[in-house]
């Protein structure tokens, strides 16, 4: 009966008894003293790694500061940017030492993509978070219109949105549409438009009317001198003639300062003994 063998490291195989095991320990200490270097290397480079990861992250976190990043973002990115270098630094060591580091990257990458298969929507709303912290197409306390709603933004976090409408309502947009989709941020320039429109008889001083309301405009501090306040005369309608104003206000006040304006040129045209007009038709018909 054959006795039991024990597999070397080396490639060659030895029984199990006093002599075969002396032997066995006597080259598991060869191989271990000849790749012992090897390890020392790989120990040091994670170690060193180790360090190094912290102060990059470091520069990351400077640079993320530099840019005015939600600190959100920042502490999430902090994060991240560490985990993947530390892990990135073991893996090289560990290859270094001659250990077999394609079954583990392997293992990491097989759990990447199941995980990902997994969490397809929330990782889109993840990925749509992350752009708008990064290049911040809007900002908490905006104004904003998107995916048919329309409110200031309360709250950007990692996966949603929260803005809250004129009626008070709170909306959670996710994050993924609305990265790609169309925004459109009310109170970004500082600054909006308002339109006021007066229908005047067509037997109007014209000239006294646009005077009036361009001085009015002039002297009001809620009004940006650019772009400069227009008045024009638009179309003819039911025997009245339309007054168009426009002028540009603060956008995050507009409704404030556009009732402050109507209410003063309303006193101003009144000042001025000018009548608004009343739509009239005339209606023709035929007795038979």
């Amino acid at each position: 009966m054959s006795k039991p063998v024990i597999p070397m490291p080396v490639g060659k195989n030895i029984t199990i008894s006093k002599d075969g095991i002396v032997l066995y320990l006597k080259d598991l200490g060869d191989a271990l003293i000849d790749s012992l270097p090897l390890w020392i290397i790989g120990i040091c480079f994670i170690l060193i790694g180790w360090k190094l990861s912290t102060k990059l992250v470091g520069v990351i976190e400077r640079l993320m500061a530099r840019r005015d990043t939600e600190p959100g973002l920042q502490s999430f990115l902090r994060s991240l940017s560490s985990a993947l270098l530390k892990t990135c630094f073991v893996i090289t060591g560990a290859g270094i030492m001659g250990l077999n580091t394609a079954g583990i990257v392997t293992i990491l990458g097989a759990a990447g993509l199941a995980i990902g298969l997994a969490l397809q929507g929330a990782l889109s709303n993840f990925a749509g978070g992350v752009l708008i912290l990064l290049f911040k197409p809007f900002k908490v306390g905006d104004v904003i219109e998107a995916q048919n709603q329309s409110g200031e933004v309360k709250e950007i976090q990692i996966f949603n949105t929260i803005i809250l409408t004129p009626h008070f309502k709170t909306v959670i947009l996710a994050n993924g549409p609305l990265s790609n989709g169309t925004v459109i941020n009310h109170t970004r320039a500082g600054q909006l438009r308002t339109d006021l429109v007066f229908y005047f008889p067509i037997y109007s001083n014209f000239e006294t009317i646009s005077t009036s309301a361009l001085n009015f405009l002039n002297a009001q501090s809620i009004v940006h001198k650019t772009p400069i306040p227009q008045v024009y005369f638009g179309k003819l309608i039911d025997g009245q003639v339309v007054l168009h104003i426009r002028a540009f206000v603060n956008a995050r006040s507009i409704n404030e300062d556009e009732s402050v304006l109507m209410n003063g040129l309303l006193h101003t045209f009144k000042t001025q003994g000018l009548t608004f007009g009343i739509p009239q038709r005339i209606v023709h018909s035929e007795k038979p």
